[in-house]
C-alpha cells in the first residue's frame, strides 16, 4: 500500500509542476503579445480559479460542466492554431499549455482516477 501511495504523492507533484509550468508560461505569453493573450487567457482564468498551492482542485472542477467545456474549448482551439510564424516565446507558451490543459482534460474526463494511467 505504500507503494501506491508514494505513487500517486509523485504524480500529484507531477501535476502541480504541470500546472506550475502553464502558469509560468503563461506569463511569458504575456509578455510576447495580445494575440498569444487572447489565445490562453481562458485557460490562465481556469487555472486561477480551480488551482491552488495545494495542486488541482478536480473535484470541484469537475461538477462545474461549464468549466469542463471551457477547458475543452481552449485545447480546441490550440489544436485548431497555426503555430508556424510565432515567435519563440508564443510557440513554447503555446505547445506547454497544449500539453497541460489536454492532460487536464484527460483527467476530468475520467474523474475521479487515482492515476493518470487509468485514463
Amino acid at each position: 500500500m505504500k507503494s501506491s501511495e508514494n505513487q500517486k504523492g509523485g504524480q500529484d507533484v507531477i501535476l502541480r509542476m504541470l500546472v506550475l509550468i502553464a502558469v509560468m508560461v503563461a506569463a511569458v505569453s504575456h509578455s510576447a503579445g495580445s494575440v498569444t493573450d487572447d489565445l490562453h487567457a481562458d485557460f490562465g482564468a481556469l487555472l486561477a480559479k480551480y488551482v491552488t498551492h495545494d495542486g488541482v482542485r478536480y473535484e470541484a472542477w469537475s461538477r462545474t460542466p461549464d468549466d469542463v467545456r471551457r477547458l475543452s474549448e481552449y485545447v480546441d482551439s490550440l489544436e485548431r492554431t497555426a503555430v508556424e510564424g510565432m515567435e519563440r516565446k508564443a510557440a513554447l507558451a503555446y505547445w506547454i499549455n497544449l500539453y497541460n490543459a489536454a492532460t487536464l482534460e484527460l483527467v476530468l474526463s475520467h474523474y475521479p482516477v487515482d492515476s493518470i494511467k487509468d485514463t
